[in-house]
């Protein structure tokens, strides 16, 4: 029986798919199995798939019809034969070594369900320093986990951070939700939820290549922000229906904040007949859904769920970040909007409907030729920080960013290029 199943889902991954199974097969460890889930691609992407077919640790499963990723998955799981799943997406790669580490922590702690591995990227942040910084153990019961994780301020949802037990997942029923977006985050919830041991592996061994250079590319389809209300909804089951201890609902907490914010700055973006549609798809899943109203404590997502009505949502969005600003306790004559992801891109609209002039959209990790279109200028981040020193006093900064540790190194950035504290504000949706 192999020790490892790497799964890759595969759809139209020509231009890297021979990297990223090669940099699994240059293990040299005769104990993995590659299960290579191809979505019905339209490239040779097959036919790469094929010419990796002689080897005999490589299992090729074909769809007849574009399933999506989450059906991959699955459909990976339950035909692995390792005693531990790891999943690799089919333009990234292994690091050199890796799963060599990966068994040796195994061997120091047998009885670990899941490993929560270090990985790079070429997007931002650049890397998960803050998982691994202050940490004294590499080995952790769950109650241990969730306090040391709730401690940092750090949520390892992200798919690539896992190797995960077989029996675990099969035992407990763990599957991916078939949604567009943020299937890796309510699987991630479950998962860490369900585990007895969590260990670290300190070593690097996952590169993550962002396939799009520019957070300004960012998905407002109505997949999409369904995807976020479905998981909302998953999310608040999963609590209703399982004994969690206190530091566990906190987790999960941040968990739905996080999809809460995701739903709300992508309805800012919808038209009238797109949140009619949106509506009716609430309606429908929550008839499907066994869901305790009472248990919700968030006064917004509560009165969403119950009223089934998202133009009520989408206008309660727009007021909390307009008293955001009309809180503002200094004068100011220039807005500037930071970090400018979706949440960046609805909080523009969100000002420019109520008067507010926005000087520009400012972007750390921006690829300037391949940008959505807005209204105002695009400003790189390290660009913006060269002039920022003479610009006046009265300009009031908007940091649209849903993570705390993210939005702190931002400030922090902005204070040492002569930027004031009450001049920066977190916008979180």
């Amino acid at each position: 029986m192999p020790l490892f199943s790497v799964i890759i889902p595969v759809f139209n991954a020509e231009k890297y798919l021979k990297k990223c199974i090669r940099s699994v097969l240059s293990q040299k460890n005769d104990r993995t199995e590659i299960i290579l889930v191809d979505d019905c691609s339209t490239d040779n992407s097959l036919k790469i798939c094929n010419y990796f077919k002689k080897n005999p640790f490589v299992n090729i499963i074909r769809h007849k019809k574009n399933l999506g990723v989450s059906i991959s998955r699955n459909d990976g799981i339950l035909a692995a034969k390792g005693k531990y799943i790891l999943f690799l997406d089919s333009d990234d790669w292994f690091y050199p070594g890796c799963l060599k580490n990966i068994e040796k922590l195994i061997k120091k702690n047998p009885k670990t369900e899941v490993i929560i591995g270090r990985y790079n990227s070429n997007g931002y942040p650049p890397n998960n320093k803050i998982l691994f910084k202050n940490n004294r153990s590499n080995n952790f019961t769950a109650s241990e986990f969730f306090l040391y994780i709730n401690r940092v301020n750090f949520r390892p949802m992200i798919i690539w951070h896992y190797i995960i037990k077989k029996s675990l997942i099969t035992d407990k029923n763990i599957y991916f939700v078939d949604v567009k977006n943020g299937e890796d985050e309510e699987f991630g919830m479950r998962l860490l939820c369900s585990a007895k041991s969590i260990s670290l592996l300190k070593e690097n061994y996952y590169w993550h290549k962002k396939r799009t250079q520019g957070s300004l590319r960012y998905s407002r389809s109505l997949k999409s922000t369904e995807s976020y209300l479905k998981l909302l909804i998953e999310y608040y089951k999963f609590m209703g229906k399982t004994k969690l201890s206190p530091e566990k609902k906190r987790f999960i907490n941040e968990c739905i904040r996080f999809s809460y914010g995701e739903f709300s700055a992508r309805i800012m973006l919808h038209s009238k007949s797109e949140i009619k549609k949106l509506s009716l798809i609430l309606k429908n899943y929550l008839k499907k859904s066994k869901l305790l109203l009472n248990q919700i404590k968030n006064k917004n997502i509560y009165s969403l769920l119950k009223n089934k009505n998202i133009f009520l949502n989408k206008n309660l969005v727009a007021k909390n970040i307009l008293d955001v600003i009309k809180n503002t306790k200094f004068e100011f004559n220039q807005i500037y909007i930071y970090c400018a992801a979706i949440h960046g891109v609805a909080t523009l609209n969100i000002l420019q409907k109520n008067k507010y002039k926005v000087i520009s959209l400012v972007d750390d990790n921006l690829d300037i030729e391949k940008q959505t279109k807005v209204s105002v200028d695009i400003v790189n981040g390290k660009s913006f920080l060269k002039t920022i020193r003479r610009k006046n006093e009265k300009i009031l900064i908007l940091v649209c960013q849903q993570t705390i540790e993210i939005f702190k190194n931002i400030a922090k950035k902005l204070e040492l290029n002569g930027i004031k504290k009450r001049q920066i504000i977190n916008v979180r949706f």
